[in-house]
């Protein structure tokens, strides 16, 4: 699947994040600990963590309610220097 583009959100207070606006296709959806910028737009970081992610295929005007699991920073700490980032 190739990596087009990273969208980070933050949680509101009851935890949920909504993303507006997003295009008919298939989405992988991760949940973590540490915001990353650097290492979120590392395909190969994405690719390690691809286990941890949730796949999301929208269709046109489709809404869809996905829960999350969360991925611990040691966990991202571990790809993290596993890749040299």
């Amino acid at each position: 699947m190739p990596y087009n583009r990273v969208r980070s959100v933050e949680l509101d207070q009851s935890f949920h994040f909504s993303i507006p606006n997003l295009r008919p296709a298939k989405y992988l959806l991760f949940a973590a600990e540490e915001d990353d910028s650097e290492a979120w737009d590392n395909a190969q970081f994405i690719e390690q963590l691809q286990s941890s992610a949730t796949e999301l295929e929208l269709q046109e005007k489709q809404q869809s309610t996905v829960h999350l699991k969360l991925i611990p920073k040691d966990e991202t700490d571990r790809v993290r220097k596993a890749l040299g980032i």
